[in-house]
């Protein structure tokens, strides 16, 4: 019986005297099968097992009539930023290395499975401008007290990571996101300056284009901005405070002392029980 990703099928069987094997067709050449006794899958706690080259979860729910058998990912990997990540994983067991390559987009998950518990395990997150240091997936103890940032010569920006717990199963779910981003819609050729609590202003080197077009700038967390024209004697606006929600007009000149039509979409968006601010520079309609 053939079974798709992310799909369910019946399969009549005796409890007590039927097994049940598993393969991978089109992956595994030799086929090699995990059997397993039939009312050993109902009694046991989730549990992990290899199949073929991939290692994944099982575990099964007992109904009165029929019990149900899960097969699941060991680790799942999601992007929340507004922009296409590549990620590296690298994979050591005992001397041998495995090394992995995904590219995903904004939203887009990544599965682990060529990867087991006892291996020591890390990713790198890159861009066409800059990357991310290393961060320790595997083994487990060593998730503990590390931080992910993207860096730039010796400047970074610190990354949101979520760790969400679900009672249903014991798959490691990692949710990488920005503190803020600030996508600029507009028309117009925009600087960007963070503020911070202590006063201090700084323009962030984690700049990089979006496929529509739009620039998309990564900032740490900063409670308010301003926002200049890259034009010649242009004015820098007055600070906007990043603590309410919603769309405001921004009162900025450019070099011709011409107000620009601009607005500021101050929001929060959620990406499971992750949530980042985003700040969208939009054009707005001449009064």
């Amino acid at each position: 019986m053939d079974i798709a990703s992310n799909s369910s099928a019946s399969l009549p069987f005796d409890k007590i005297r039927n097994y049940v094997a598993f393969h991978i067709d089109k992956i595994t050449e030799d086929k090699q099968n995990q059997i397993f006794k039939a009312d050993s899958l109902i009694n046991n706690a989730p549990s992990g097992i290899s199949v073929g080259n991939h290692y994944t979860l099982m575990r099964s729910q007992l109904y009165r009539a029929y019990v149900t058998i899960f097969l699941e990912p060991l680790i799942i990997i999601k992007n929340c930023l507004p922009f296409s990540l590549c990620l590296d994983v690298v994979g050591k067991r005992g001397s041998s290395y495995k090394t992995r390559q995904y590219e995903f987009k904004t939203q887009d998950e990544v599965e682990l499975t060529e990867f087991n518990p006892g291996d020591s395990v890390r990713i790198k997150c890159n861009t066409e401008t800059f990357t991310t240091n290393e961060y320790k997936i595997l083994p487990s103890d060593s998730r503990i007290g590390q931080r992910l940032f993207f860096y730039h010569q010796n400047k970074k920006v610190h990354l949101d990571i979520l760790t969400p717990v679900s009672k249903s199963d014991a798959t490691f779910r990692l949710l990488i996101s920005a503190k803020l981003c600030v996508i600029n819609e507009s028309t117009e050729n925009l600087s960007f300056i963070a503020c911070g609590e202590s006063n201090s202003a700084w323009v962030s080197p984690f700049s990089l284009w979006s496929k529509e077009g739009n620039e998309i700038v990564v900032f740490d967390s900063i409670s308010a901005i301003k926002i200049r024209p890259k034009s010649e004697e242009s004015m820098i606006s007055d600070l906007i405070p990043l603590n309410r929600l919603g769309t405001f007009p921004i009162d900025v000149y450019d070099g011709q002392k011409q107000m620009l039509n601009l607005g500021i979409h101050i929001t929060n968006v959620l990406c499971g029980k992750l949530v980042f601010k985003q700040i969208i520079i939009i054009l707005r309609s001449p009064e």
